[in-house]
């Protein structure tokens, strides 16, 4: 016999599986206090599915019987007992399935996704050694391009990867970071068409809306999406310069479709018994990369983003002359179009890098001041920071 006063009803509840062991009878009676608080059973029979589970298994048939003070006792019979244990353990079973069969997916995808990886790179064991060997400028070229060609295939999860590679000349040759920098803001452009499309899906009818925009001038190209140089008509009759950049095509698919792989990846790297791996903890590192690239596959975050730094660079009038740094203004904004202000003569970061002229050095040291200032102002006294300050911006 277990006897619980009101005040112990959430002790019962916490020690859920004390109260199973108890259950290990054939007979239970539990008296509670006054009769109208036979409504918090139905808490405290949250505390007997354990039992019911055990018991299912072990083959015993407990009888509940729940008295209160006038010895009024509601019965809950041995039957329905058990069909609770057999829901749960139904459940248990359903559970199990479902893991195995994701487990199973999982697997499948992986072999798949391995093989087509090995298909596209399986070129270069013949390209390399011939670029390295035979000291020939157009073979290197070529494999270099190729190089290019397949990461960008392998979609925007090893693009990001390559990006990340440029930005590490401390840890890759020189020359590696400088022919993966392409990919910053020289990538293969989509097509006119899938552009179109995700401007009517975003805006509807853009031209009547006043909306240029030119096919031909495709500005830029990176891992999520390629800019447009368009022309957007105001109502008062004023044309402005804009810039229209738009995601690339299954873009949010195939940033699931490599994350997916690399979690499988990480956590099979994870598993081994090697200290040095399980420091790094590649599922950690996976899940905030996950984060930074699903981020991306929303333009309208960008462009709230980009409303926050004008408003903590130039404060509320939106005086651009406040600071060196030009933040473009957003304009129109869905999750795969974003349109704002055309900054004019920008140039990215990396056509001064390689410059090692005095010219060259002299711009450098130009664009170090602001640059390290903005970046401290972020860190400092806004909290907000550009995090993905690489070359090609």
């Amino acid at each position: 016999m277990l006897r619980l006063k009101r005040k112990c009803v959430n002790t019962a509840i916490t020690h859920s599986e004390r109260i199973a062991n108890v259950f290990s009878t054939r007979r239970v009676t539990l008296h509670v206090l006054p009769r109208r608080h036979v409504g918090s059973l139905a808490v405290i029979s949250t505390c007997l599915v354990s039992s019911c589970y055990r018991n299912s298994i072990t083959g015993l048939s407990p009888d509940f019987h729940i008295h209160t003070e006038k010895d009024e006792s509601v019965q809950v019979h041995a039957s329905a007992a058990l069909s609770v244990s057999e829901i749960s353990f139904l459940e248990w079973v359903l559970a199990r399935l479902r893991s195995i069969i994701k487990w199973i997916q999982e697997a499948l995808y992986v072999t798949s996704r391995s093989l087509e990886i090995t298909v596209r790179l399986s070129p270069l064991l013949l390209l390399t050694p011939l670029s390295v060997f035979t000291n020939s400028q157009q073979i290197s070229t070529f494999t270099w391009d190729y190089v290019l060609r397949a990461v960008q295939a392998l979609g925007p999860a090893f693009v990001k990867l390559a990006q990340w590679v440029a930005t590490r000349p401390d840890m890759f040759p020189p020359h590696v970071c400088h022919r993966f920098s392409k990919l910053h803001d020289q990538g293969i452009p989509h097509s006119w068409k899938d552009t179109h499309a995700a401007l009517l899906e975003a805006f509807g009818p853009y031209t009547d809306k006043g909306l240029l925009v030119r096919p031909d001038r495709v500005i830029g190209c990176g891992s999520a999406a390629q800019v447009y140089e368009g022309i957007l008509r105001e109502k008062d009759g004023r044309e402005r310069k804009v810039a229209v950049k738009v995601l690339h095509p299954g873009f949010s698919k195939g940033v699931e479709r490599d994350l997916s792989f690399m979690r499988a990846i990480g956590n099979l790297l994870h598993s081994l018994p090697i200290e040095l791996i399980r420091m790094v903890n590649l599922p950690r590192v996976t899940e905030n990369f996950s984060t930074v690239l699903k981020q991306q596959a929303d333009l309208s975050l960008e462009g709230d983003n980009l409303r926050k730094f004008r408003e903590n660079f130039y404060g509320e009038g939106d005086n651009a002359n406040k600071s060196a740094v030009l933040f473009p203004k957003p304009i129109w904004m869905s999750r795969g179009v974003l349109v704002e202000d055309l900054i004019q003569n920008a140039k990215p970061i990396s056509s001064f890098l390689y410059n090692s002229t005095p010219e060259g050095w002299k711009i450098r040291k130009e664009l170090a001041g602001p640059m390290l200032r903005a970046f401290l102002k972020m860190v400092f006294l806004d909290n907000f920071i550009h995090c993905d300050l690489h070359p090609g911006k």
